[in-house]
């Protein structure tokens, strides 16, 4: 698999897109709500530092480039 959506980007939905970035699959966000996919990114990048600070993941920025937004299916 070298790409994936997530299609709801509730806590769910991030803790899947988290998952899925840190096995380097290509990531996409999407929700029809207006603007969570964005809110989205930021709670992810918050949840990554704290992985990252709990030595739980190596790298932030090599998560944060898989993950990217969609504005339609």
């Amino acid at each position: 698999m070298r790409k994936v959506a997530c299609i709801g980007v509730g806590n769910i939905g991030r803790a899947w897109a988290i998952c899925f970035a840190r096995g380097g699959v290509e990531t996409i966000l999407y929700d029809e709500k207006p603007g969570a996919a964005e809110n989205a990114v930021s709670l992810i990048e918050n949840s990554v530092e704290d992985l990252f600070e709990n030595e739980s993941i190596k790298d932030v920025a090599e998560i944060r480039e898989k993950i990217s937004i969609s504005t339609s299916l």
